[in-house]
């Protein structure tokens, strides 16, 4: 699937393989599906699916009672906080020769793409992550040595990918301030990506809004 990140699972209903890109508001079982990515569903048979990401509470339900049937449901329940009295179901259906057709479709008339291409030293030269040694034990001194390391060896390289574990919080987007006390200097020093999770953890300071 170009041009989205996220998890991803098979379900057969029907006769038809749908894919599901799985996004973490609209979940029925935070415990069984936690990616955060685009509501968008495309099948094996050129059919799609898409709810538009304004700011919608949306659940959905697959198969519940083996009916072979998908539900889709607007709704101010948790985790959504009420942001006010309108509440609003909106979706596109579409349908196209085949899946691939449909989400070239899908690509050029609502989903989007990138507008930009990325460094060409990321797809010749070794894109180095911090899980592939520490998994998530990281801090800004681990991160800055790890990159020594690598240019001491003369290795070749485009980026240092830091992995998991560098948020403050699943979902915030902030740097813990306590594994990396100056991530400005760090980051001025070194040339790095953030992983940053498609998902979201609910903290017991923390209120979740729509948007």
């Amino acid at each position: 699937m170009p041009y989205v990140t996220g998890d991803l699972f098979l379900k057969k209903i029907g006769g038809i393989i749908v894919v599901v890109i799985v996004t973490y508001k609209s979940l029925t079982s935070v415990s069984l599906y936690v990616g955060v990515a685009e509501p968008w569903w495309v099948n094996s048979a050129g059919g799609g699916l898409w709810v538009p990401p304004l700011g919608v509470p949306l659940f959905y339900r697959w198969n519940v009672n083996n009916d072979q049937l998908m539900c889709l449901e607007a709704k101010y329940e948790a985790p959504y906080v009420k942001a006010d009295d309108s509440l609003r179901l909106t979706y596109k259906m579409c349908g196209r020769e085949n899946a691939k057709e449909m989400q070239l479709h899908a690509i050029a008339n609502f989903l989007g793409k990138p507008d930009s291409v990325p460094d060409d030293l990321m797809f010749r030269r070794p894109i180095w992550s911090t899980w592939a040694r520490y998994k998530a034990d990281i801090n800004e001194s681990t991160v800055t040595a790890f990159a020594s390391e690598i240019v001491d060896n003369n290795f070749g390289n485009s980026q240092l990918e830091i992995d998991d574990n560098w948020e403050s919080c699943y979902g915030d987007a902030e740097f813990n301030t306590q594994r990396f006390p100056d991530p400005a200097n760090m980051v001025q020093k070194l040339k790095v990506t953030l992983v940053t999770g498609c998902y979201i953890t609910i903290a017991k300071d923390q209120v979740l809004t729509t948007r």
